[in-house]
């Protein structure tokens, strides 16, 4: 756990769980290295942290969609690879699966993401990267407390 005497140290806490997802959603599998000529992105790290910004998520669903991309990481084979832009969608369906985990009612929707991604992804394919990831989890949401205690600690 991260303790200091500067600063706020939610803030600081928040900034080494956004740093957490970006390492670990970036190094879930090999992708290539050829950029989308049709979807410009910005740096991954700027993506998460511009969208974390915007959605003012609780650090409770950042710490479960960490713990659903380290979960995922386990059931990949070790064959997968991924496209340019595999570690953006893992990390939307991620933190979307998570909102909708933890709070039916003001839980992120496909078009929420939509728009505070400014539509680099349409609902559809939003809803196609939910779906995936959920299956890629085998649909295994499940999250004990000790869970995120754990986690928690080694931040």
């Amino acid at each position: 756990m991260l303790i200091s005497n500067q600063g706020n140290p939610n803030k600081i806490k928040r900034d080494s769980v956004l740093a957490y997802i970006t390492v670990t959603v970036d190094t879930l599998l090999p992708c290539s290295n050829c950029k989308d000529q049709q979807r410009i992105l910005p740096p991954l790290n700027e993506f998460v942290n511009s969208f974390i910004e915007k959605s003012k998520l609780p650090i409770p669903i950042l710490l479960i969609t960490l713990l659903y991309l380290t979960r995922l990481k386990t059931k990949l084979p070790s064959t997968a690879k991924g496209a340019y832009d595999t570690p953006y969608r893992l990390f939307l369906a991620s933190v979307l699966t998570s909102s909708k985990y933890l709070s039916d009612l003001n839980s992120l929707t496909s078009i929420r993401v939509c728009e505070m991604i400014q539509r680099q992804y349409s609902v559809r394919e939003i809803n196609s990267m939910e779906r995936s990831f959920l299956s890629l989890l085998s649909y295994d949401l499940r999250v004990t407390a000790d869970q995120l205690q754990e986690l928690n600690k080694s931040l």
